[in-house]
């Protein structure tokens, strides 16, 4: 594991950067322990995308930037991924 690797219990912050691992959210897991595995699924309409280019995980908002660069904020409980 590589020396700036973080750690939060047996939850690997990250093995690589990523923005995720910059807000302090678990993005890989080390197999010698438990962890807690938490996910979002969800859908939201936008007008004219065909698809969420980018996601943001905020305090209490989604940000979603749309293939067209726009980009609309949901609400969102972002401790569940803490």
């Amino acid at each position: 594991m590589a020396a700036d690797t973080m750690r939060r219990g047996s939850a690997v912050m990250s093995i690589a950067p990523n923005p995720f691992a910059t807000m302090a959210i678990a993005t890989a897991i080390d197999s010698g322990g438990s962890v807690s595995v938490r996910h979002v699924l969800g859908a939201a309409f936008a007008n004219g995308w065909r698809s969420a280019r980018k996601t943001e995980a905020e305090r209490d908002r989604l940000r979603l930037e749309g293939d067209d660069g726009s980009s609309t904020r949901v609400p969102f409980d972002g401790s569940l991924l803490r």
